[in-house]
């Protein structure tokens, strides 16, 4: 029960996240990654370069047509879910502490 609980949590953090990031009335507004510790793990895929996948599990039957739509309407989300631009270093940059640990 604690564990379902728990579980329920970090989704309830990542669903925040990716509304954070589809957002797209509130450019640079906080991304709350730290809420949990799913978050936490997939802040570099969330926030980067990277690309993400959902896969969905969906049912026919209309006693889940409830948790379908659901499921439908968080896909929809994260698919619609921008990226913070994340600038790109240049490679002749200047940096000081890379020079003292050579």
């Amino acid at each position: 029960l604690v564990e379902g609980r728990n579980i329920n949590r970090s989704l309830l953090s990542l669903a925040n996240c990716i509304n954070a990031l589809a957002d797209r009335t509130r450019k640079g507004a906080h991304v709350p990654y730290r809420d949990s510790k799913l978050t936490r793990l997939l802040k570099d895929s969330l926030s980067g370069t990277s690309v993400a996948a959902m896969l969905c599990a969906v049912s026919p039957s209309s006693d889940q047509y409830e948790e379908t739509l659901n499921t439908l309407k968080y896909a929809n989300r994260a698919k619609q879910m921008t990226p913070p631009q994340v600038p790109q270093r240049q490679e002749g940059e200047h940096n000081p502490l890379q020079e003292q640990v050579a």
